[in-house]
């Protein structure tokens, strides 16, 4: 398990990140269990744009400094990000809390699905204007299904 502290909006959060050759890997924040699925553009290589961060193996395996902040990732603005949200895990959609046209704010609950007899709510991981709902209540949705999409 690493921990890394990252500044986001002014703010320091600290993230634990189980295993970086896993897949998908998983990300604590402040309790909250992320899954980051790096896009693979060939066979095993990572896509050749600029990484947002890079550090060497051999870096990410010290122990950072007492007092230190060893990761510093300005993030992109909130309303820059996928058009889609996809269903992070197979489940059931229990409710929808957003309809077509009204506008979202990041972090704001757009539905909730259940999974093994767990409620999950899917937050917007960005602002913008609900174009579409791909889903209704009841509806059985699979891993990496698309839920919803933004219109900007």
């Amino acid at each position: 398990m690493m921990k890394v502290r990252v500044k986001v909006d002014g703010e320091i959060y600290e993230v634990e990140i189980a295993d970086l050759r896993a897949r998908p890997i998983l990300a604590s924040v402040e309790g909250e269990v992320f899954e980051i699925w790096p896009e693979e553009v060939g066979a095993g290589d990572i896509s050749t744009t600029r990484p947002l961060l890079s550090v060497p193996q051999a870096e990410l395996e010290k122990p950072p400094a007492a007092g230190s902040i060893p990761v510093c990732v300005e993030p992109p603005r909130e309303s820059i990000g996928p058009k889609k949200v996809t269903a992070p895990i197979p489940g059931v959609v229990i409710s929808i809390n957003v309809k077509s046209g009204e506008k979202v704010e990041h972090g704001q609950e757009l539905l909730v699905l259940e999974a093994m007899k767990m409620k999950n709510a899917i937050r917007a991981n960005r602002s913008g204007l609900v174009a579409q709902v791909y889903v209704a209540a009841g509806d059985t949705v699979s891993h990496g299904q698309a839920l919803l999409e933004y219109s900007e």
